[in-house]
């Protein structure tokens, strides 16, 4: 009976030290894989490619966008976007006042924003019975930096 309880403590010592060698592996482990993940790299502006569409007498433009949140949205993640027309030969649209139809707003998770171009002013100064344009909404997340 002596060397069974023996074995037994033998088996329970080894198994304990066994268990113990796991543990501190997978701790090291975990702590040397958390110590390699990379920072994440800042936010990026995102350039979302529009063609070209055309405009004619009694149209307007409308350039609609939406910062869709994911989840349980997260009032302080915000969105710069910039909101702009241009024409064929790459120039912004202005208004009557002689102001570009341009805009630069901040959006939170599930808020929308639009930026219209009138008739009349896609065609001052412009003949014909179209108007070719393109709409360009640059974006960056987060407040860290300006639209461009």
């Amino acid at each position: 009976m002596r060397v069974h309880t023996r074995q037994r403590t033998l088996v329970g010592l080894f198994t304990a030290a066994l268990l113990v060698a796991l543990l501190a592996g997978l701790v090291g482990t975990a702590a040397f894989a958390q110590s390699e993940i990379p920072p994440s790299p800042p936010p990026q502006p995102v350039q979302v490619a529009l063609g070209m569409v055309g405009l004619a007498h009694l149209q307007t433009a409308r350039l609609n966008v939406v910062m869709v949140g994911g989840g349980t949205p997260d009032p302080s993640d915000r969105c710069r976007v910039g909101l702009s027309f241009f024409d064929a030969a790459g120039r912004l649209f202005n208004d009557a006042s002689g102001m570009p139809i341009a805009t630069d707003v901040t959006l939170a998770p599930d808020q929308a924003a639009r930026l219209d171009l009138r008739q009349a002013d896609a065609f001052r100064g412009r003949t014909g019975l179209r108007v070719a344009l393109r709409a360009r909404m640059p974006a960056r997340r987060g407040d860290a930096g300006g639209v461009r």
